[in-house]
């Protein structure tokens, strides 16, 4: 037997840790099952949770925080998805750290490069003409609430704001790319 050359309390630490760690495997959220058709989609970093209801009372686009899309929002979307509403959760670090840095710039590449992404993921979900509502988290939010402001996607009928920040509004430092997955702060 294997376990014969381990020390008597190695055996349990053995048992334990593979408890722990497939406790934590079901604990966190990979990647949605929902794999993009549209290959550009499939190229950056977009979430898909589909309506589970059968009918999708409205598509709610998601700006993930300076940290990302990540488990906490997943969550969330996941929860959204089994009450009827598409979700497309996107990770916009990269996103904005690509923008010009002129602040005029900035705003007009954001416009030009969000408005056909959102499009292409609400085509992506079949939800061309149903309602849109743009979300976010701490700086998604402030995302969220100028792209409400200045850019007007098509069907937009509203607009969840949570824990916005006092940042500007399209900007993200290096700390923010090089931060993981999930914080690490309380």
């Amino acid at each position: 037997m294997m376990f014969r050359s381990l020390r008597p309390g190695a055996v349990k630490t053995l048992i334990v840790v593979t408890t722990l760690v497939g406790v934590l495997a079901t604990c966190s959220s990979p990647r949605p099952p929902y794999v993009a058709h549209n290959l550009q989609l499939r190229s950056l970093p977009v979430y898909f949770y589909p309506s589970r209801s059968g009918s999708t009372r409205a598509v709610i686009f998601f700006f993930g925080n300076d940290i990302g899309f990540w488990t906490p929002h997943q969550n969330l979307a996941e929860f959204l998805a089994g009450q009827g509403y598409s979700v497309v959760g996107f990770d916009m670090r990269d996103f904005l750290a690509g923008l010009p840095d002129p602040p005029a710039q900035r705003d007009s590449a954001f416009d030009a490069r969000i408005i056909p992404l959102i499009a292409s993921a609400r085509h992506e979900m079949h939800a061309d003409s149903i309602p849109l509502v743009i979300a976010g988290h701490s700086l998604g939010a402030e995302v969220a609430i100028w792209t409400a402001a200045f850019v007007h996607p098509p069907n937009m009928v509203g607009v969840i704001a949570m824990s916005p920040g006092l940042r500007s509004h399209l900007q993200i430092s290096a700390s923010d790319l090089l931060n993981g997955p999930e914080p690490t702060g309380p």
